[in-house]
Order: structure tokens, then C-alpha cells, then sequence
């Protein structure tokens, strides 16, 4: 590589990479929130299509 160095990219925009190990992981990164009680409705939509989005792509459990 000419230049390294550290991205926060989503894991499917560079999932080639990665499996061609272009790109290496070296922390993982979670969607987390600490409770939903306290968020509108439209942020708890937000949230709900954002789990289903990435669902396919996810690495670990809930």
C-alpha cells in the first residue's frame, strides 16, 4: 500500500476488499443504543429499518 492508515467504512461497501485483504479489520463497530424507551417514534424507526438493512450483513448477534 502506498499510504495506511485508519477508515470507518459500513463492512458491505468493502467486503471485496476485505475478502481480498486489500483491507484488514482491525476494530469492528456496533449499531447500539442504550435503550429505545426514551427515543420518538420516528427515531425508533430509523433504528428498526436500520436493523433490518444491515441484518444480512451482521457479523455477530443482537
Amino acid at each position: 500500500m502506498i499510504s495506511q492508515g485508519l477508515i470507518l467504512v459500513l463492512r458491505f461497501d468493502v467486503a471485496v476488499q476485505l475478502e481480498r485483504r486489500v483491507l484488514v479489520e482491525v476494530m469492528p463497530a456496533h449499531l447500539v443504543s442504550p435503550s429505545r424507551r426514551h427515543l420518538s417514534r420516528q427515531a425508533q424507526a430509523l433504528l428498526a429499518w436500520l436493523e433490518a438493512l444491515l441484518a444480512p450483513h451482521a457479523g455477530g448477534t443482537r
